[in-house]
């Protein structure tokens, strides 16, 4: 494996304590954006440095209805042209019915947009299954020559060892289909389902080694979740894992401790992503930094070209985002040419 590490650092590099002050400002600033990494495993595959995480769909084709969107259709156009690493919306063995429902306008309220490009919600993973998805990833990287990796979440609440037969089930499906599997993501990290986070630590490593024992040329990312103490890196790393990618969605309480969530009647409250949930996550991150010599993919909460670039002085070998793509993805787009 090579990290191409970054070059050096701007004097005008953007540290914590400038974000209050305004990041608008910083990003006119001739020198602000770092040089960009990203992370190469030779003969296998590379992850971008800027990598769209969840925005395009269980497949990488898009969500309905934001592909009624010329911006968001153009931003996944530059995805294509610049080689950026898509990681897929989680997708379980068998069809899955969660929270949210397209169809259901009663089911709308599970996915707000909250303050300034950012978002709650409490979507639930619902997925159409691995066997359904699978035919459509390998026809869009086939036909749109798209950079995806599939992600997978394990459903602990089956019990450990039905989890991770899933898990490797849906690897094999994913193969029969005909996706050119390189790399897979395992999401740690769901908060809107039955599964709890801060329990699954030791059948999470263990899903882990099982997959690398049985697919030992794959690459593994690791999505996790700030409800996880440092202490599960160190399992995820003897596991196996090649990557990590942190983290996913804030839970409300963390960052609106006072206040009661409009989602309160869903477990957890449901969770937030975008400008309000960069605090607590840049937070987490620059202490994991410390705790893993993994490739570390940090995410959540980037809005604008300061994030990327904070994340980027924090020791990312890559930076996520997923709301900047759904809420403006013409920035979106600026920041793929920039950094990929």
């Amino acid at each position: 494996m090579v990290l191409l590490k970054n070059g050096k650092y701007n004097q005008e590099e953007c540290f914590f304590d400038k974000f209050n002050r305004g990041c608008e400002k910083m990003e006119k600033e001739k020198g602000c954006i770092m040089e960009a990494k990203g992370i190469v495993f030779p003969g296998k595959g590379s992850i971008s440095p800027l990598v769209i995480s969840t925005a395009f769909g269980t497949n990488g084709s898009g969500i309905f209805p934001h592909t009624l969107s010329p911006c968001y259709l153009n931003l996944l156009s530059t995805a294509r042209k610049t080689g950026t690493t898509i990681l897929g919306k989680s997708l379980t063995c068998d069809p899955r019915k969660g929270n949210f429902n397209l169809w259901n306008p009663r089911t709308w309220r599970f996915i707000q947009k909250i303050e300034t490009c950012s978002m709650l919600n409490a979507y639930g993973l619902t997925n159409p299954g691995v066997e359904s998805a699978a035919i459509g990833i390998a026809s869009v990287i086939e036909r749109r020559k798209l950079n995806i990796i599939p992600n997978l979440y394990p459903e602990f609440a089956k019990g450990e060892r039905l989890a991770i037969y899933e898990i490797s089930s849906s690897i094999w499906r994913l193969k029969f289909a005909g996706v050119p599997l390189w790399a897979v993501e395992i999401n740690f990290s769901c908060p809107n389902s039955k599964e709890e986070i801060s329990k699954n630590i030791t059948m999470a490593r263990n899903c882990v080694k099982t997959v690398k024992e049985e697919f030992s040329n794959l690459i593994v990312i690791a999505k996790t979740s700030i409800l996880h103490p440092f202490s599960f890196y160190q399992q995820l790393e003897d596991a196996g894992a090649d990557v990590i990618h942190g983290v996913n969605t804030i839970p409300y309480g963390l960052v609106y401790d006072t206040e009661t969530s409009p989602l309160a009647d869903v477990k957890g409250g449901g969770d937030l992503s975008g400008e309000v949930a960069f605090p607590k996550a840049i937070e987490y991150l620059w202490r994991l930094r410390e705790k893993t010599s993994l490739p570390l993919i940090m995410g959540c909460g980037v809005t604008n070209f300061c994030n990327i670039d904070t994340f980027f002085s924090r020791g990312a070998n890559a930076v996520s985002f997923c709301t900047l793509a759904l809420r403006d993805p013409a920035l979106a787009r600026k920041c793929l040419k920039v950094y990929n």
